[in-house]
């Protein structure tokens, strides 16, 4: 009987220790994922700062870029308008030559081949107008 106390007495004690190693071990595990759990929302924190401030350097280079490119097309299309009003204005005096250079035709002709001379410089003014209008087409 005596025996008996004596191993639930030691039966007691272990089961105290037990229990108190379980709790120390308990806890500590505890401590341990609540550091890493804040180690964890640290690190989050930081690269979605990380994430914010690349998102807006790209964002400011694109701006950038759209600028300068904006200001690209600008600059080809007033180049495109110079270069399409000087070329209609080589057109308009290239007819003008050639209406010169008809009438100037025309008048030099003596009266009785007037109308061979119309009818050749007719032909001549069809045909720069063909070249011309043709000319024009592949522009276009």
């Amino acid at each position: 009987a005596e025996e008996n106390i004596k191993l639930q007495q030691q039966l007691q004690d272990i089961n105290l220790v037990h229990r108190d190693q379980l709790n120390s071990l308990q806890s500590s595990h505890k401590e341990t994922l609540e550091g890493l759990n804040q180690d964890f929302k640290k690190q989050l924190r930081e690269l979605e700062t990380r994430i914010d401030e690349e998102r807006g350097r790209l964002i400011h280079e694109a701006e950038q870029l759209k600028v300068q490119k904006m200001a690209e097309i600008e600059q080809t299309n007033n180049k495109m308008r110079s270069v399409e009003q000087e070329r209609d204005q080589l057109w308009k005096s290239l007819r003008e030559l050639q209406q010169q250079q008809n009438d100037k035709l025309r008048s030099l002709q003596p009266a009785s081949g007037i109308a061979r001379t119309e009818s050749s410089a007719t032909y001549g003014s069809f045909q720069g107008e063909l070249y011309i209008n043709g000319r024009q087409n592949q522009d276009q």
